[in-house]
């Protein structure tokens, strides 16, 4: 799974787990710094402020900055996507679809190939199995011409 799903779904993790804490959870009123998120979850500031944005823009979290900082708080809608894991599933959805596009080609290939390896072989033991009946029509022949 690529790393923007999981880092998104840290971030909104411990949002929500902050949130949790308040009197009102579904309406937090702390404000939790980029640089608190990324030391709690081991996540370079960079990511941290680089995968927040989606959220952000997907109002899942609501931002405000001051000069360098940025300090965010998870949303209702923020909440629900945690909840319903949207980016672990989306991330392993991208995951087996880079799996199966390449698979939709190779497959019909492979089948093709062992269709032609078939049709070979098979083409050669009925050339076989009749150049063995010859042989056998003609044992018989000098076999009948033997009991004469």
């Amino acid at each position: 799974m690529k790393e923007k799903y999981i880092i998104r779904n840290k971030i909104l993790e411990y949002l929500f787990v902050e949130a949790s804490k308040e009197e009102f959870p579904q309406d937090p009123q702390k404000l939790i710094s980029t640089i608190e998120v990324s030391k709690s979850k081991k996540i370079p500031i960079l990511k941290v402020d680089l995968y927040h944005e989606l959220l952000h823009e997907k109002k899942e979290i609501e931002c405000y900055t001051d000069g360098p900082t940025h300090e965010m708080k998870i949303t209702i809608k923020g909440r629900q996507s945690y909840l319903d894991k949207t980016y672990i599933v989306a991330g392993r959805k991208e995951f087996w679809d880079r799996i199966y596009d390449p698979l939709k080609i190779i497959i019909p290939i492979l089948a093709i190939a062992i269709s032609l390896i078939a049709l070979i072989l098979n083409y050669n033991s009925s050339k076989e199995q009749k150049k063995s009946q010859k042989e056998i029509e003609n044992l018989k022949q000098q076999m009948e011409l033997l009991k004469k």
